[in-house]
């Protein structure tokens, strides 16, 4: 895919949720191209390096994002790790996947988990909220039913 085709796409970030792709710009001459992103729901632009997508990802189309919810319901063998502080440096990392299947599997992970380790906790909640952002924008359902469709309980959901 050439950089000027991503024109249009839309990306989610952690804390911005999704923007739209309207430009690809340098921020200083010669420098690093950018994608130029606006945010409608807070009404803001925001500038993301087009080589390091650490803080971002372009949205998954359906079929991709099916897979995600399908390995997101997946029970996985819980992963080992040598020391707690190995585990917290590794799960953050993951939790920042470009992937949203390899995602998935993560929060599937964690989620299995009777309790989080404090270090982790936050990661966890803003990529499951980030998830459940994507799935609600790309198959075009409230929030409510995302979190249905992990079979996870809404916490904004009173009842």
């Amino acid at each position: 895919m050439n950089k000027e085709s991503i024109i249009g796409e839309s990306i989610i970030c952690s804390g911005l949720g999704i923007g739209q792709i309207t430009d690809i710009t340098h921020l200083t001459e010669g420098g690093e191209e950018f994608y130029k992103v606006n945010f409608p729901k807070d009404k803001c632009t925001n500038y993301f390096s087009i080589e390091n997508k650490k803080n971002y990802r372009i949205l998954s189309s359906k079929k991709t994002l099916s897979k995600a919810i399908e390995t997101f319901k997946t029970s996985f063998e819980p992963a080992e790790y040598k020391t707690v502080q190995e585990k917290i440096n590794t799960v953050k990392e993951l939790l920042k996947e470009e992937d949203v299947v390899k995602l998935a599997k993560t929060l599937s992970q964690l989620n299995a988990e009777k309790e989080l380790h404090v270090q982790i906790n936050k990661s966890y909640k803003d990529a499951l909220d980030s998830f459940i952002d994507e799935i609600s924008f790309v198959l075009e359902v409230k929030r409510s039913e995302a979190y249905s469709i992990l079979s996870l309980k809404d916490p904004d959901n009173k009842k």
